[in-house]
């Protein structure tokens, strides 16, 4: 991995390539009735991911990036519009870049995990992430919003794969473990000391106490919410919550896209390298 402080990750044009290269399917606007939009879904969702990489507000984005990303200016009004709408598109950008990132760098097992963050009014807005663990780098997979139950939470967090899932004891559900088996994963769960009955729940204890040194790995989950809250913060200046989920969603689409640009120019420099040593 390319160190944190490389200047190319936090370009705009790095970004913005990055994104049409990635996620071309992603960025199409389905139109039910009415005019279509002027500009692409992929503008809409590089100057929305542009403001909350600088901290800047609507009308900062509106008079510094929208010229630039756009080609004109575009009122934040506008920009308020869509970032109310592209909550979807940003989880569907997560799970797209994770699994290229999965790829890329192989990871060990992974972990779900939940976390608050909170907005101006002290409303909490709760997430539950698919973090993979790879050998020097953690990153979220896929990303799912609200405050459910253990096994919905599960259901909609989680994706198709294989080795090993951690997890705490809030994920000690019946249900929730059948999931993880069918999904092809080996849950390594905490016990609950509240809960003892079902299939899945005797079936995942087992595993759970032969590999408990194992768990010991589980906190590798927290990293990537530390990370984002030493870049931006844990309280959003947001007062709705389609707002608050799209800058969370962005915010972690960015944290990915800088880290697929470092793997990405790492092997590119290992292959050039690997070319000359040819000739």
């Amino acid at each position: 991995m390319l160190p944190r402080w490389d200047t190319s990750i936090s370009s705009i044009k790095y970004f913005l390539s990055t994104i049409e290269q990635l996620c071309p399917e992603i960025l199409q606007i389905k139109q039910k009735r009415g005019r279509p939009p002027k500009r692409s879904l992929k503008e809409y969702v590089t100057l929305i991911s542009a403001k909350e990489e600088n901290k800047t507000s609507l009308r900062r984005a509106e008079t510094d990036y929208s010229q630039e990303i756009c080609g004109e200016r575009i009122d934040h009004s506008v920009i308020h519009y869509w970032e109310k709408k592209l909550e979807e598109v940003y989880t569907a950008l997560i799970r797209r870049i994770g699994k290229l990132l999965t790829k890329l760098l192989k990871p060990i097992f992974k972990i779900v995990d939940s976390t608050k963050f909170s907005t101006w009014k002290q409303k909490e807005v709760e997430f539950h992430t698919l973090t993979a663990i790879a050998k020097k780098t953690v990153f979220p997979t896929s990303i799912f919003f609200g405050s459910v139950s253990p096994s919905r939470a599960v259901d909609n967090v989680i994706l198709q794969g294989k080795g090993e899932l951690m997890a705490d004891s809030w994920y000690d559900d019946n249900k929730a473990m059948g999931i993880i088996f069918e999904s092809g994963y080996t849950p390594v769960i905490k016990p609950n000391s509240g809960r003892y009955h079902g299939y899945w729940r005797r079936k995942a204890r087992k595993i759970f106490y032969k590999d408990i040194i194992k768990y010991r790995q589980r906190g590798r989950g927290e990293s990537p919410y530390g990370s984002l809250t030493n870049a931006y913060g844990d309280r959003l200046p947001t007062t709705l919550d389609q707002t608050t989920k799209t800058r969370i969603a962005a915010r972690i689409v960015n944290y990915l896209v800088k880290l697929y640009i470092r793997a990405v120019k790492l092997l590119g420099i290992i292959r050039h390298t690997r070319q000359n040593r040819k000739i």
